[in-house]
């Protein structure tokens, strides 16, 4: 589940827009599922012993080979 605040007056659209285009290390770990075989087979918190995190960009680098 992930939480979101928002402005009453802001516009609907715009803060589904802001949601789906911001991903968060989770989001790219299940990402890094699909398109990355070994990576399936570690669960979240064994992910960074294998994966490193690159910070500022939630984003996963490395392999497990």
């Amino acid at each position: 589940m992930q939480y979101v605040t928002f402005d009453e007056s802001d516009n609907l659209k715009d803060v589904v827009s802001r949601l789906s285009s911001k991903m968060t290390t989770l989001t790219k770990y299940f990402r890094m599922n699909n398109v990355d075989k070994d990576a399936s087979q570690l669960l979240y918190k064994k992910f960074p012993e294998k994966y490193r995190c690159i910070k500022g960009k939630h984003e996963w680098s490395g392999s497990t080979a």
